[in-house]
């Protein structure tokens, strides 16, 4: 079974349902897989998530146009920034997980993965 990991802090909100979208510069699975995920790569095996829909998009370009169409920052909170300052958070939260060439500055393409919360499932289902 393929891994995903995730800021510790994400862990708690995925489990919530207020996490359902990542994006990745590398990714490699498809709509229907099943993932466990892990809070950071080293971290224990959290739970599981079912892959949704894949969007290889810009990053900038991306989270804007998704906000812009909600009239909001909706697509900022699906990635499971909740404060009063989501964009200002989000770049400071992708340019510390990302290294040179994959800054928010050089609006990278990305993948955009929708996720779902599979409470309760395990393995051997």
């Amino acid at each position: 079974m393929k891994q995903i990991s995730f800021q510790k802090e994400f862990i708690p909100l995925i489990e919530k349902g207020k996490k359902t979208v990542t994006r990745r510069i590398k990714f490699t699975g498809n709509p229907g897989d099943i993932f466990y995920f892990k809070a950071s790569r080293l971290g224990k095996k959290e739970g599981y998530i079912k892959i949704l829909r894949i969007d290889k998009q810009l990053l900038r370009n991306g989270i804007l146009e998704h906000s812009t169409m909600a009239g909001d920052m909706e697509e900022i909170r699906k990635e499971g920034i909740h404060s009063t300052t989501p964009l200002t958070d989000i770049k400071i939260l992708w340019n510390k997980i990302n290294k040179k060439g994959y800054k928010w500055e050089d609006n990278p393409k990305v993948y955009r993965i929708e996720f779902e919360y599979l409470e309760g499932h395990n393995e051997t289902k």
